[in-house]
């Protein structure tokens, strides 16, 4: 992982393909469907961040 003013890591084959074929199409990147409301683009890897790191959430949950 890299922070944000580190710049932006390079992104491998297999992710170039996945950004392009979502660009085809609508995203719900920041809405979230369950609540049917502006959601967070962090909440959608929050756990996944914390499992793989050991980490908890700055958030505070």
């Amino acid at each position: 992982m890299l922070h944000t003013n580190l710049s932006r890591a390079r992104l491998s084959e297999k992710a170039i393909r996945q950004v392009i074929e979502t660009a085809y199409s609508y995203s719900n990147l920041e809405y979230n469907l369950e609540l049917g409301k502006r959601g967070s683009r962090h909440d959608l890897i929050e756990e996944l961040v914390k499992e793989t790191t050991g980490g908890r959430s700055c958030y505070g949950r």
